[in-house]
């Protein structure tokens, strides 16, 4: 067993998982600053590393961004939704066609 931490916007969580876990986004092995809570610090993947959230502001951008993050999640979420219902619609239109299709060249429909 290793430990990692499931990183957020802000903090994260340790978790305890098995050797061949494989460390990749939204993980990572590298242990985050001691001496300093999990929920005051934040996770820079692109540098692999954490850095403490300095002052008020930068925790009130972060948590700006959560929101805003929550927000386009949920969008997304709908977005897909109607895209699943859309690739529907066109999968069903496109088994219409090739019936009329069918029909039309004298073949065998169902």
């Amino acid at each position: 067993m290793k430990t990692i931490w499931q990183y957020k916007r802000t903090g994260g969580k340790e978790l305890q998982v098995s050797d061949d876990f494989p460390i990749q986004v939204p993980f990572t092995d590298v242990s985050p600053i001691e001496g300093i809570k999990l929920e005051d610090q934040f996770f820079i993947p692109s540098e692999n590393r954490w850095k403490e959230i300095i002052n008020g502001l930068d925790r009130e951008k972060l948590d700006n961004l959560d929101s805003l993050f929550s927000v386009l999640e949920k969008q997304n979420s709908v977005l897909d939704t109607r895209a699943d219902s859309h690739s529907t619609q066109i999968t069903d239109a496109q088994l219409a066609l090739t019936e009329i299709y069918e029909e039309m060249i004298g073949g065998t429909t169902k």
